[in-house]
């Protein structure tokens, strides 16, 4: 057997909600053997693993998987059972497992996909699963333990810690998103604007100086003494003489430590004479050459964890023990102790096992006993003086037993410190009297003190306390960040679909950010955060998702979500308020196991699972896919439909749902009468139906009034523009929002870059024009959609097209994209550079059969593979009225090119851009021959741009105007900006604009 690839899905993926591993295994020659038929394979395999009798399989009950090894099973869903249990003897509590036939990488490839909790845990066991088979198949005998060992060893390396791990389940529970950044302990908790990084106990908040300042300790004692807090004398030695000197001056006993220690390693604790406070330097000078010696105060140990103003939990920390039988020596009961389920290797669990270093067995001489003694029974023997649970202390919950005046010092030395959260270490004969109490009769200490201030103090102690009941620490923290009932989530938007995913993305995140919002965007042309590209690169997969939910700045996401992301590794979210779904079309088959559409459709639907229960998925009626969509959506529906009368649209309304339709070139929504709208939509009309439903239907806009629709011609973007509304009724936003924006958004490169992009070129020599469209169609569809268009604007001239498909689609795709090309008049067929797998010239020969399948003739179909020169001879080839549609692989490849062989040609490009003034928006260099201008040409200029002096429209304009238009407007150039580059007259009905800028994104 051969493992040839192991992929971790850490979202919500096409198997299962939850982290799953997909392991693609090559059986090789067990590739069709069944358990049945393997001799005393089951027997040993289920010796070895008697856990596997417990396992349901798909008979839902314990013992379903024993019935299918004794029935018989392929190896590759034996693989599964045995990583799931390997995962279950290292404490991880999973159970989802699949197995599925790789059959596009051969017979015997299967991919095992299984539940895990530790990414590096399951791809080590997954390969260890794999070996046990192989291993227990020839009869050879196997290593369980050693297995189990190593993968315990790896998730005590890479696992959450008890206390990052609690905080990570608290803000869980309360519905706040979690990613882990790190194998450590860094992890960021919400999304956008409201994320908080916390590396275990360090919060959002915590200042790194109080930091800093805690872990010295000779500082903090300083500040807490000039603070009024009580501490124990001390100070500071670096060698044994001078530890002794200290000792000596400040009178014993005394206490040794490190100075910049932790978890109370190297600390000696109640040192009597010199020899002891010199070997108690020896073993402090291990971690630190400088160490801290200090009036060693007697009493109870304690630890009271702070958490911004108050004392949110506290323990009584025990010393590292064991209690004598009699029978056991101290070495043995230790062994035994250290056997217990509750303890482990650091903070894997409750407690940690007692290690025995030269602190216990210099504690033991101190009592005059080694490991050897066995003490009598009952008797107790403290292990050392120190009672860190890092050392093997245990601890009791004492919380509701400490003063005020207690809880006061410890708030008072978190925040001298500088510390939002801290774990303050005090001893005191009795926790429930004032340490500070006979400080006038017998000094500081006298009662008790605060010894230590420690920054990313531990939780397992008051989590797990061994006597006393637990303490909400980890909500306490959670709280610090988010306010209960705030969960650290932003709008999310998904848009998936076949076409018109980048459309809608666009749209909704032009419609967002005009209410207001700064919104992260990933879609295919890149990662945008408040307009700004951050990312140049197809953004529509999980990373980039996470890139945007992850920018402090991002309050609002729109996250397109394409098929091979969904497949190769999941979702980059957890929850959406909105998903979109534009519309399923047989695109990408016979890629990633996808080979039929209701596959493609099953793939696309996990968007819609993961919806807010309160969220929506706006769904196209129209679409062969709304049907199953809709069940497995958790939230509500909203409906879109270009037809009026669609019967699920209408079924859907009168049982009290929204929608949003088409009818008679205008779009409308349908919303419940109950429900408040964010304002008045306008136009309202209000309804009853027999199911007692009251709803109203909002008039939203004319498509003649929205420039994606080319005034309606553009069914595709009509569809587009209904799903846009879809959000904007999901998210309760304003009707002026919606409306402005469907105006505004121009189906142009800077608005929406490679989606039917219309310029019109003017020949500078003959004076007459031809047009190019740019669109990314790359599929039947969309060829058949943007070309019908095409054929509509055309005013009596061709459709020339110059067509090309990716190569990873299948032979028959392929095919269909030349039949819907035999709607032009002219192909050009040319080839991507990026062939994907197929031969040079492969797809173009497909291309080409498809145009013959559907009747083009020989004459009509040309072929040049080279990208720019088939658009220099679109070029070469159009004459005055024709329309050129480029499709592409890369956009500013092929703007370049475009541009080039215009420029060839003499034509000028004029691209039909809004320019927003106060005014109102206006054509840049558009040349209007119509009504509006009867005389024909340009009548005036209309100025912007800093440097333009104010005026009104009477004035003249200094400076560099272009001697072109000089000639074609005379005198008439007229300025209306001032300074500050605000608006001041409204260019007419035949002006053009020009602009003086030094920033071309003006």
């Amino acid at each position: 057997m051969r493992v040839i690839s192991m992929r971790a899905l850490e979202g919500p993926n096409i198997y299962c909600h939850r982290p799953v591993m997909v392991m693609t295994l090559d059986l090789e020659r067990y590739g069709l053997t069944r358990t049945s038929e393997t001799g005393g394979f089951c027997g040993r395999l289920l010796d070895l693993l008697p856990g596997l009798k417990n396992h349901c399989c798909s008979l839902g009950e314990k013992g379903g998987f024993v019935l299918k090894l004794r029935q018989g099973t392929y190896l590759g869903h034996v693989v599964e059972h045995v990583v799931l249990e390997l995962q279950a003897l290292t404490g991880a509590d999973v159970n989802f497992g699949k197995t599925v036939a790789a059959s596009d990488m051969g017979e015997s490839v299967y991919r095992v996909i299984y539940e895990y909790r530790s990414s590096m845990v399951a791809a080590y066991l997954g390969k260890r699963a794999v070996a046990l088979v192989e291993a227990l198949l020839r009869g050879d005998a196997f290593d369980l333990a050693g297995i189990i060992g190593e993968a315990k060893r790896i998730a005590l390396e890479t696992d959450l810690g008890p206390s990052t791990g609690a905080i990570v389940q608290e803000a869980k529970s309360q519905g706040i998103p979690v990613t882990r950044l790190n194998e450590g302990s860094l992890v960021q908790l919400g999304y956008g604007k409201h994320r908080k990084i916390i590396e275990a106990t360090i919060a959002w908040n915590t200042r790194a100086v109080g930091v800093d300042i805690a872990q010295d300790k000779v500082l903090t004692k300083r500040m807490l003494e000039n603070a009024g807090i009580p501490v124990p004398r001390g100070r500071t030695a670096r060698g044994a003489r001078e530890a002794v000197d200290v000792a000596r001056e400040i009178g014993y006993p005394v206490a040794v430590k490190p100075v910049n220690g932790s978890q109370g390693r190297g600390v000696t604790l109640d040192l009597r004479s010199e020899s002891e406070v010199r070997n108690a330097y020896k073993i402090a000078s291990y971690y630190c050459p400088s160490v801290l010696v200090e009036r060693y105060i007697s009493g109870k140990h304690y630890r009271l964890l702070v958490v911004g103003d108050r004392v949110v939990a506290a323990s009584e920390r025990i010393p590292a023990h064991v209690i004598g039988d009699g029978i056991h020596d101290i070495e043995t009961l230790i062994e035994i102790a250290n056997a217990s389920e509750l303890r482990g290797e650091g903070h894997e669990k409750p407690l940690t096992k007692i290690a025995v270093d030269p602190v216990v067995l210099a504690f033991l001489v101190k009592q005059g006993r080694s490991l050897k003694y066995v003490p009598a029974p009952g008797e107790v023997i403290f292990l050392r003086e120190n009672a860190n649970l890092s050392t093997g202390g245990t601890a009791r919950d004492v919380t509701d037993l400490v003063h005020p005046d207690n809880a006061l010092i410890a708030v008072r030395a978190a925040q001298v410190v500088g510390l939002d959260v801290a774990g303050v270490d005090l001893v005191a004969r009795d926790i429930s009297l004032p340490i500070d109490a006979e400080e006038a009769r017998g000094g500081w200490g006298a009662w008790g003190a605060v010894i230590e201030v420690n920054a990313c103090p531990g939780l397992r102690m008051h989590l797990y306390p061994s006597e006393g009941r637990s303490r909400p620490v980890a909500q306490a923290l959670v709280e610090t960040m988010f306010p209960r009932g705030h969960d650290g989530r932003i709008p999310i938007v998904s848009v998936t679909g076949t076409n018109g995913k980048t459309t809608v993305s666009r749209l909704v995140a032009r419609m967002l950010k005009k209410a207001g919002y700064k919104v992260g965007l990933a879609c295919t042309d890149g990662v945008f955060v408040d307009g700004r590209r951050i990312l140049h690169a197809d953004a529509s997969g999980p990373r980039s998702a996470r890139m945007v939910l992850s920018d402090p700045e991002v309050e609002a996401a729109v996250l397109e979500v394409a098929r091979g992301g969904i497949i190769r590794e999941g979702l980059g979210f957890d929850r959406c308020d909105v998903a979109v779904v534009t519309n399923v079309r047989g695109d990408h088959l016979g890629q990633d196991g996808v080979d039929t559409l209701e596959d493609l459709i099953w793939v696309k639907s996990l968007t819609v699972e993961v919806v807010k229960r309160e969220g929506h998925a706006v769904l196209n009626a129209d679409d062969s896919s709304a049907a199953f969509m809709s069940e497995r959506c958790p939230g509500s529906v909203i409906y879109f439909s270009t037809h009026p009368g669609n019967v699920r649209v209408r079924r859907h309304v009168f049982q009290g749902g929204k929608a949003v339709y088409l009818k008679s070139g205008k779009v409308f929504a349908v919303l419940p009468q109950a429900e408040n709208a964010s304002v008045d939509m306008g136009c309202a009309q209000n309804r009853g139906n027999r199911t007692g439903y009251a709803r109203r239907t909002e008039y939203i806009a004319d498509v003649k009034d929205i420039p994606l629709c080319f005034e309606g011609r553009a069914r595709f973007n009509v569809e587009n523009v209904l799903a846009a509304v879809g959000v904007g009724v999901a998210l309760n936003l304003p009707r002026e929002v919606i409306v402005g924006t469907l105006k505004e958004f121009e189906p142009n490169e800077i608005d929406n870059p490679g989606r039917f992009n219309l310029i019109e070129a003017l020949n500078e020599v003959k004076k007459d024009s031809i047009s190019v469209v740019i669109d990314y169609g790359h599929n039947e569809d969309a060829l058949r959609s943007t070309l019908a268009l095409a054929r509509g604007l055309c005013k009596g001239g061709r459709v020339i097209s110059v067509i090309c498909s990716p190569g990873d689609r299948r032979d028959d795709c392929i095919r269909a994209i030349g039949r819907a090309a035999a709607q032009s008049d002219l192909v050009i067929v040319k080839e991507d550079v990026d062939l994907r797998g197929r031969r040079p010239e492969e797809a173009a020969r497909l291309l080409v059969d498809g145009l013959k399948e559907a009747g083009f003739s020989d004459d009509r179909i040309m072929v040049e593979l080279d990208e720019a020169k088939a658009i220099d001879l679109a070029v070469r080839l159009a004459v005055p009225g024709d329309i050129l549609v480029v499709y592409y692989e890369k956009y500013g490849r092929v703007v370049a090119a475009i541009e080039d062989a215009l420029k060839r040609a003499h034509y000028v490009p004029v691209k039909n851009v809004p320019i927003k003034t106060s005014g109102g928006d206006v054509d840049i260099m558009h040349r209007d021959e119509g009504d509006a201008n009867p005389q024909g040409g340009i009548q005036n200029v209309v100025g912007c741009g800093g440097r333009f002096k104010e005026g009104v429209r009477s004035a003249k304009i200094p400076g560099a105007i272009p001697e072109a238009l000089k000639k074609e407007c005379g005198e008439n150039l007229y300025g209306g900006w001032n300074e500050e580059g605000e608006g001041e007259v409204r260019a007419a009905s035949g002006d053009a604009v020009f602009i003086s800028s030094n920033d071309r994104s003006d």
